[in-house]
């Protein structure tokens, strides 16, 4: 048996085929555009970390009172970690983290950030003198959830590398036994 083809069924096969290529130009315009906002993300990020640098080399430049280069220098830690143990939630727990100039050159922190409000950094405002050592203390107050967690602090010197990474643990309980 014979289909008749009418002109509503012709009509509605066009149709189908026109929906069908503009659903993939759609498709093809819309990852087109998802690229072009991933390339701004991506350039955004840039020049976010440019301009960290920039306020670091700004601040280490106010600290020393240069105008010229900023003197590079090398610290060491005593420790890069600290584990409290079993500790309550919702309590103050501090440790130090001595560090000593290594270098020729005064050592400026000019950032020192835990990663998030329960992990609270003190360091020394004022340049260390090569060879004179410093103290970080670090207060942790750890929040939910309960069991291992292990917070970092970020430090940011006039060193080669810019950055260094300390950090505390602890195995969070209702209550420390």
């Amino acid at each position: 048996m014979k289909k008749k083809v009418t002109k509503t069924t012709q009509i509605l096969g066009g149709l189908i085929i026109l929906l069908s290529i503009s659903s993939c130009v759609s498709k093809k315009k819309y990852n087109e555009l998802g690229q072009y906002y991933e390339n701004i993300e991506v350039e955004l990020s840039k020049a976010r970390k440019e301009i960290s640098n920039l306020k670091h080399e700004l601040a280490v430049k106010e600290k020393l009172g240069e105008s010229q280069e900023i003197p590079v220098t090398t610290f060491a830690f005593d420790k890069i970690e600290h584990n409290f143990g079993a500790i309550a939630l919702g309590e103050d727990y501090s440790t130090t983290f001595t560090v000593t100039n290594t270098g020729n050159q005064p050592l400026v922190f000019t950032s020192v950030k835990g990663s998030c409000t329960c992990t609270v950094p003190d360091f020394p405002k004022e340049p260390i003198a090569p060879g004179d050592t410093g103290v970080i203390e670090v207060t942790f107050t750890p929040g939910m959830p309960l069991g291992e967690q292990t917070k970092f602090v970020t430090i940011m010197a006039n060193t080669q590398y810019k950055t260094a990474v300390i950090s505390v643990k602890a195995e969070v309980r209702n209550t420390a036994k």
